[in-house]
């Protein structure tokens, strides 16, 4: 990866290539730098800078763009901004900034998103409960479930892609939404016992 080191960075794969940004250097320093990783030609390209400093920010791939959520500058440590920007591969631009994409204050951390042949659908925890927001439907958020009652203390989201959202929790409290019938509906999976604790972060690989 290009200097400068960097961690607490957002990473989402878009077309086939992989996307970085933001984060903080060895200095504890938030950056508005990014980049992209090729892994076929096992290159790396650097990127135009973000408008922000990003520290702890979420990168998902939304509507064919890297978008990155969230983060705070490096004199605002924890304090986190709800607004994103949006990189378009096509035009190799940043898009204007959107304030407010989610709450200021909330950690982006429960953001995902999964593209599918019809767009894309982000998803977030957001008041005990799974909202969604569909890329062609706007910037409103929609609700699609409350959370069963034990896993309202869940840290992180995923999308398999085929209409299921995974919540993960501490406890080995792991949840799949099905959202795509009539009536949304929960299922409780099983964890290893390995995998108990404190859960960082899920995403969805296809193998």
């Amino acid at each position: 990866m290009p200097p400068p080191r960097r961690s607490f960075f957002a990473c989402a794969a878009v077309g086939g290539k992989v996307f970085v940004a933001g984060g903080h250097d060895e200095e504890k320093n938030a950056l508005r730098s990014a980049a992209t990783y090729d892994a076929e030609a096992d290159e790396w390209t650097a990127l135009p800078d973000m408008a922000r400093e990003r520290d702890e920010p979420r990168g998902v791939c939304f509507g064919g763009m890297f978008v990155v959520i969230g983060g705070y500058p490096t004199e605002a440590q924890g304090r986190f901004s709800g607004s994103a920007e949006a990189f378009d591969p096509a035009t190799w631009s940043w898009g204007p900034m959107e304030e407010r994409v989610i709450e200021d204050g909330a950690c982006p951390r429960t953001c995902c998103a999964v593209p599918d042949a019809a767009g894309s659908t982000m998803y977030m925890l957001r008041d005990g409960c799974v909202v969604a927001r569909d890329a062609e439907g706007g910037d409103s958020w929609r609700t699609l479930a409350r959370l069963p009652e034990d896993a309202r203390a869940a840290t992180t989201v995923a999308s398999i892609g085929d209409g299921r959202v995974v919540v993960l929790g501490a406890e080995h409290t792991v949840y799949v939404l099905s959202h795509n019938q009539t009536t949304p509906s929960w299922t409780r999976v099983a964890a290893p016992p390995e995998f108990a604790g404190h859960v960082q972060a899920a995403c969805c690989v296809q193998i």
